[in-house]
């Protein structure tokens, strides 16, 4: 039996401009580190690394949050932020139908439960082998799947959370 994978190279997604280098330059220090593991993920080759990347910066981005409303708080200012829900687009209508127009936190709690903790702890199926296996073609094309959404609402939630800033910073 042959097996062959389609594999997306990873690549630069557009230019840097003269807009990004005055942009980073105001970047809040506390959306530093999720913006680093970003970084990391995107420049990572590896699926599985890629994964547990993305996964973090969903993490750090929770504890922005959580000290961005431990500031709002105390200036009074509304902790309302524009809710993220995954898109509808071809990816999701075929690899995750039920995800579609699902809350950012469903589709977190699914890749915690199907790739996260199977990837960073090496769990093994009844048969001891790995619930994910980097030699099986069929797992690297579902984890890549499930990188290219995370990846869409990483962006989305860093924008989300520094507008925020931005916005808390103006009042």
């Amino acid at each position: 039996t042959r097996r062959s994978a389609d594999l997306v190279p990873y690549t630069v997604i557009r230019e840097i401009t003269p807009t990004d280098i005055e942009a980073s330059v105001t970047l809040p220090n506390r959306l530093r580190g999720p913006l680093r593991m970003l970084r990391e993920a995107t420049n990572s080759s590896n699926p599985f690394y890629r994964c547990l990347c993305l996964y973090r910066v969903f993490e750090g981005l929770e504890k922005v949050r959580a000290r961005n409303n431990e500031v709002a708080r105390t200036t009074g200012l509304s902790l309302h932020r524009e809710k993220i829900r995954v898109a509808d687009n071809d990816l999701t209508q075929v690899a995750f139908p039920e995800f579609v127009g699902a809350s950012l936190q469903a589709f977190l709690d699914h890749v915690r439960e199907t790739c996260r903790l199977d990837i960073a702890h090496l769990n093994i199926n009844q048969f001891d082998g790995l619930l994910l296996d980097p030699a099986v073609v069929g797992h690297v094309h579902r984890v890549d799947q499930v990188n290219a959404v995370l990846l869409s609402l990483a962006r989305q939630a860093i924008q989300v959370e520094w507008g925020f800033m931005l916005e808390a910073e103006q009042s």
